[in-house]
């Protein structure tokens, strides 16, 4: 809820500022956590969420990382697929892998990067 919270949050904020606009090159750290953003996002049980991952994406395929963080980042990528494999159609292990996505990619939507849909209203009881 926390998560849905800061998202929603940071799309109100992030509202003013392009979809993406990188000027310089993106760091090794950068480049690792915007892999790590897109990873989850990419997640087949997470592609309903209303997230336009596509300028990270691609900004992610347009680096030029070191060799080891380009190492690191594939690794953790293939961590995180093997985890969206686990989890299956579990509800409980979805909701782990949207909160560690939402995570992860929290600073890219709060700088205006990453563009998320609103979350929709909660159902009136």
């Amino acid at each position: 809820m926390k998560a849905k919270f800061i998202i929603a949050a940071s799309l109100l904020a992030a509202a003013s500022f392009p979809a993406f606009a990188q000027t310089e090159p993106m760091t090794d750290g950068r480049y690792m956590a915007a892999s790590r953003c897109v990873a989850y996002a990419q997640l087949a049980q997470l592609q309903g969420d209303g997230f336009d991952i596509s300028p990270l994406a691609q900004a992610v395929d347009d680096a030029r990382p070191n060799y080891m963080a380009e190492q690191r980042a594939d690794s953790e990528a293939s961590d995180i697929r093997r985890a969206g494999r686990r989890a299956g159609d579990n509800a409980g292990a979805i909701q782990i892998l949207r909160e560690r996505r939402d995570e992860a990619c929290a600073g890219f939507v709060s700088n205006g990067t990453l563009q998320a849909a609103a979350p929709a209203p909660a159902p009136a009881s």
